[in-house]
C-alpha cells in the first residue's frame, strides 16, 4: 500500500478542509490538527462480528477511525498494531476510546476475512473492522476525505518468509515494541498478496463531541498517537 499523500492534500484544498494549525505547533509529531474542526461523518456498517455497528452509538466518547486493508503487504499491518499498541498505553487498555477500521478494499475484504484478521491481531473483541458494499465504502471514504485508487498491474506477492516483500517489510521507525513488529510481519505474511490499494488518510481522531480533530500519518508513534487522543479526544 502506497499512501497517496498528494490526493490528501488535494483533497483537502478543494473542500476547504485545509488544516492550518501544523503537527509540530501542536507538538503532536507525526499528526495535523486541524485549526476549525469538521463534524465526523456517522454511518452504519457491518462490523468483524457480522453485527452491524452504528458510529452515532460512539457519541459522547472520543473515536479514533483507520483505513486498511487486509492484503496489504506494507504499512497497513503494522498500523493495525499501532492501534493495539496505543489502546494498551491508554487508561484501561482505551476503553474510553472508540476504535474504528474501515477498509478501502471491501471486494476481498469479506466478513470471514476481516474476522480472521481482527483474530491473528488480538483485536476481535477490541474494535470495529468494517466492511460492505463497494458503493457504500465509496461513499464513506468520500465523507472522510481518504482517496484510494486499486494499482491495476501492480500486484504484491505474498509476503512470505525470505521472500522480497518480507524483506522490504517497513523498519522499527515505526514506533512499535520487537513484539508488536513481529505481530506486524506475521500478519503481513499470512494475509498479504495480489493487487495493492494505495490510500491516503491513515487514522482519524474524534472528539467526544463528534468532530474530526487531526488526522495521523502511519508513521505516528503509539505514544504520541495516545497522547493526542488523551488531549483532542475530550
Amino acid at each position: 500500500m502506497k499512501v497517496n499523500t498528494a490526493a490528501t492534500v488535494l483533497v483537502m484544498m478543494i473542500t476547504g478542509f485545509w488544516a492550518a494549525t501544523s503537527a509540530a505547533a501542536q507538538n503532536f509529531p507525526g499528526l495535523t490538527v486541524y485549526e476549525r474542526p469538521e463534524r465526523a461523518f456517522v454511518f452504519a456498517l457491518p462490523d468483524q462480528t457480522g453485527k452491524t455497528f452504528d458510529l452515532a452509538s460512539s457519541q459522547g466518547k472520543p473515536m479514533v477511525l483507520s483505513f486498511i486493508f487486509t492484503h496489504c503487504a506494507d504499512v497497513c499491518p503494522f498500523v493495525a498494531v499501532k492501534i493495539r499498541e496505543t489502546m494498551d498505553l491508554l487508561p484501561r487498555a482505551g476503553s474510553g476510546v472508540t476504535w474504528v477500521a474501515v477498509t478501502v478494499d471491501p471486494v476481498r475484504d469479506t466478513l470471514p476475512v476481516i474476522a480472521d484478521y481482527s483474530r491473528a491481531l488480538g483485536l476481535y473483541d477490541r474494535w470495529h473492522f468494517l466492511t460492505g458494499k463497494a458503493a457504500e465504502i465509496e461513499y464513506v471514504l468520500a465523507r472522510y476525505h481518504v482517496a484510494a485508487t486499486r494499482e491495476e498491474g501492480m500486484e504484491t506477492m505474498p509476503a512470505a518468509e525470505g521472500s522480497e516483500t518480507a524483506k522490504n517489510l517497513p523498519s522499527p521507525g515505526f514506533g512499535l515494541s520487537s513484539k508488536g513488529l513481529a505481530l506486524a510481519k506475521e500478519v503481513a505474511r499470512k494475509f498479504s498478496g495480489g493487487y495493492d490499494v494505495s490510500h491516503s488518510v491513515t487514522f482519524v481522531i474524534v472528539d467526544d463531541l463528534g468532530r474530526m480533530r487531526a488526522t495521523a500519518e502511519a508513521r505516528v508513534a503509539p505514544a504520541d498517537l495516545a497522547r493526542a487522543i488523551t488531549s483532542l479526544g475530550q
